[in-house]
């Protein structure tokens, strides 16, 4: 199937209208894999020009090709992309990790947080102690989002959720979010992280872009 532009166009609207705080298409769950290169710039061009600045957004450049990454992210930037998110290469593996098979330790990203437009980091694992490691060895240098575990990782410093989940329910993970980082309200925030819980368990792991697609069918999207 080719990009259906009036359904992309309503799913911007919808994330920013339901208060998310911005948008990274061509991620994972956005099947970055499975397009072409005129896609890929389509699915770019319409998800900034429909933000309209509302949101910060980030285009997920990530490639098995070291060039391929450096292309796309030009690409991005000069299509008015305010970042990029770029996955480890992933097939050639040297470690075992769930998002990747690259499993990139807190001592790693701290170097990596020398570069001086490496600001932002995705923990996609499932041990938030790295969070907690990542902020106490670059902390200073490098902002973390939670990958997977929003709740338990907000509480230990990230700043920001890179969720699937929020595709379906953006208000609530909005929601989440301010119930910790802004307002450190636990009672809140533990009640409706557990009215979340249920639907976790179908936009996460290897479920998670065929949730997500029967998510929205059931939503009308």
């Amino acid at each position: 199937k080719k990009v259906d532009e009036a359904a992309l166009k309503r799913l911007v609207d919808f994330q920013i209208e339901e208060g998310i705080h911005g948008l990274i298409p061509l991620g994972s769950t956005g099947e970055f894999l499975s397009v072409t290169p005129d896609e890929r710039r389509q699915i770019v061009e319409i998800v900034v020009k429909q933000a309209a600045a509302r949101v910060p957004v980030l285009i997920g450049t990530g490639a098995e090709w070291t060039d391929e990454v450096v292309r796309t992210s030009r690409e991005a930037e000069s299509m008015g992309a305010d970042g990029v998110m770029i996955i480890p290469s992933y097939s050639a593996a040297c470690s075992a990790a769930a998002t990747a098979n690259v499993d990139m330790m807190p001592e790693l990203i701290a170097r990596l947080a020398q570069i001086p437009n490496c600001q932002y980091v995705k923990e996609s694992t499932l041990d938030p102690t790295r969070v907690r490691d990542i902020i106490r060895l670059a902390g200073d240098r490098m902002t973390v989002f939670a990958g997977v575990l929003g709740y338990e990782s907000f509480w230990l410093g990230a700043e920001g959720w890179v969720a699937v989940c929020s595709n379906v329910i953006p208000r609530w993970s909005a929601q989440l979010f301010k119930l910790v980082a802004d307002k450190r309200d636990m009672d809140a925030a533990l009640a409706l992280y557990k009215k979340m819980t249920p639907l976790l368990w179908w936009v996460g792991g290897p479920r998670y872009v065929s949730g997500t697609k029967a998510c929205f069918e059931m939503m009308g999207m």
